[in-house]
């Protein structure tokens, strides 16, 4: 954070490093996707909130499945676990889900340890998120957040919000015509 301070318009990662590190050949790229998936243990349904899914969990399995199946292949989708996982004993329940898609070269896992938050929400085009602050940076970046439940930001015209699955997937299917 000090660097970014430092020198105002320069990031620790740009879109072209992160590629390299990745080993993705950005012509082939349109659109880059960040999931930040909840802690898997957090009530989706504290405070009778609105959430499409049964948990946070169940949406992040099913979104990694249908992106999976639908097969985007201009699309590059960053997976980023909570920062809180250490917190909630999940420390690696993302990564062993994220396995299941191995094969699919344009899902990844984003390192905490290697790209911070500010540079993700520079370099991706949008975020999925259940109801998380992230879809509030994204949106302050002039970036739609694609949301899964009520948030305290809901209703105020600055995120692709769904009120069913079938809502939720079609975002995600049409993802690419969304500005």
């Amino acid at each position: 954070r000090d660097l970014k301070i430092a020198n105002q318009n320069k990031y620790l990662v740009n879109k072209s490093k992160l590629l390299k590190k990745l080993k993705i050949d950005s012509s082939n790229i349109k659109k880059i996707i960040l999931i930040a998936p909840h802690c898997f243990s957090d009530a989706p349904h504290g405070n009778g909130t609105f959430f499409i899914f049964r948990d946070y969990y169940q949406q992040f399995q099913e979104t990694l499945e249908f992106i999976d199946k639908k097969s985007f292949p201009n699309i590059l989708w960053l997976v980023r676990p909570h920062p809180s996982t250490g917190w909630f004993n999940e420390v690696g329940s993302v990564e062993e889900l994220l396995s299941k898609y191995k094969n699919n070269k344009l899902i990844k896992l984003c390192s905490v340890k290697f790209i911070n938050t500010s540079d993700l929400v520079e370099i991706c085009d949008h975020v999925i998120t259940g109801r998380g602050n992230i879809g509030l940076e994204f949106a302050c970046k002039g970036k739609y957040p694609i949301l899964a439940g009520a948030a305290s930001y809901s209703g105020l015209n600055f995120t692709k919000e769904s009120k069913s699955k079938m809502e939720y997937f079609s975002k995600l299917l049409n993802i690419q015509k969304i500005s």
